[in-house]
């Protein structure tokens, strides 16, 4: 077993208590849901998922609302690159066939020891949209999606849904040179919501019945390194990207799935971008009414006694939690929650200079002292890079 896959066994058995013992046992073993046959729980407020919106103001009743957990990154076997980036290649099957019966007992062993409260799943979005844009059911990402789902079920486990990018059938079109990483942003905000985004989520909610899936991220860390851009002399780019919020939520309460049901997620970016607020007040914008939860990841965690290095940016773990601290204040005056959707340090290495460090003991220890101090001040959910992983693409990440 690998050391982070301890942590995550560890830290797993220790917020487990925090994040699910308010509920009854039989709750716990449902997810939160009492099943009756013949009925759609989403449509009967007897059997409503517990809020993960809250009143203004009013105190957490469990600041670690999910839990511990981790990403499940999908878009590997994929094929293509990720963002156009020729480093970051998506052909390597590390999921098994669904029909191989004894690879997802292992794979169920394995998630029955760690216990993880909290999965981001990354749905890759190109395969689930034709050339006009409209959504494709049926791929073998959703099946995955469903398994596991029946897993999350039975031990409470809450999915976030992530597609990481927008999909190229509604990109603006990209730049002669484009540059190592390029997803642009949707050309048309409102026929990506109608088309793509409504529809994935209401055959997630009512065709598949996925129980777990609770929140909805559309872009992973936009606004940097090259993902989520408008085109030259295009719309104003934060502008466009609350743009899309207010279009989702929109079309989704349109195609009958409220946000009591599935939830959006903004931000999704590092924490020194302090979710794009100085941006957003500078425009006079606000993306807040639109979604549910928030978003920010970690990675230049580094212990309060150690000097910087070269290679990686890092920052002390107390400065990084005081600037977190703030914009979890920030987040539980609206009423709604501040999670970290991806939590690692490059202190020790990665892809760029030493894979192996992102696995190192060392590497491990401060990213358990960030998920310690994280939970103190308030963050509500935790996702470790990445349950199975290639250790060959993006650093030894494989947990």
């Amino acid at each position: 077993m690998t050391t982070r896959r301890r942590l995550l066994q560890s830290l797993s058995a220790v917020t487990g208590v925090a994040a699910l013992g308010p509920r009854a046992l039989g709750a716990w073993q449902t997810g939160g849901v009492k099943p009756v046959p013949g009925r759609d729980s989403m449509d009967d407020p007897a059997q409503e998922w517990p809020s993960f919106r809250l009143v203004a103001g009013a105190p957490l009743p469990e600041p670690l609302a999910f839990g511990v957990g981790f990403n499940w990154f999908d878009h590997l076997g994929a094929g293509g690159h990720y963002a156009r980036n020729q480093g970051y290649p998506l052909d390597a099957q590390v999921y098994p066939d669904l029909a191989d019966e004894a690879a997802w007992a292992e794979i169920r062993t394995a998630l029955d020891e760690m216990r993880p409260g909290f999965i981001r799943f990354g749905l890759p979005p190109d395969p689930h949209a034709t050339p006009d844009g409209s959504f494709r059911p049926g791929t073998v990402h959703l099946r995955r999606l469903a398994w596991l789902d029946g897993w999350a079920r039975r031990n409470g486990c809450t999915i976030l849904l992530d597609t990481f990018l927008v999909p190229a059938a509604h990109e603006f079109p990209p730049p002669a040179d484009p540059g190592a990483v390029c997803n642009m942003a949707a050309r048309d905000n409102a026929a990506y919501a109608e088309r793509f985004v409504a529809p994935l989520l209401r055959h997630v909610v009512k065709d598949l019945g996925l129980e777990s899936v609770r929140h909805f991220n559309p872009v992973n860390e936009p606004m940097e390194y090259g993902v989520y851009r408008t085109p030259e002399g295009g719309p104003d780019v934060y502008r466009h990207y609350v743009g899309m919020y207010r279009e989702m939520r929109a079309a989704l309460d349109r195609a009958g799935v409220p946000r009591e049901r599935v939830g959006l997620v903004g931000g999704d970016t590092y924490t020194h971008r302090v979710l794009f607020l100085p941006e957003q007040m500078a425009r006079g914008i606000d993306i807040d009414p639109f979604v549910d939860a928030y978003s920010i990841h970690f990675y230049s965690l580094r212990f309060d006694t150690l000097p910087p290095t070269e290679g990686s940016s890092t920052s002390p773990i107390g400065d990084l939690m005081s600037l977190t601290g703030r914009q979890v204040d920030y987040c539980r005056e609206r009423g709604k929650r501040l999670i970290a959707a991806e939590m690692g340090t490059f202190y020790y290495g990665w892809r760029m200079n030493d894979p192996a460090g992102v696995a190192s003991a060392d590497a491990t220890l401060t990213v358990a002292e960030g998920v310690v101090r994280g939970m103190n001040v308030g963050l509500a959910a935790f996702g470790f890079w990445s349950f199975m992983n290639p250790n060959d693409v993006d650093g030894w990440f494989g947990i």
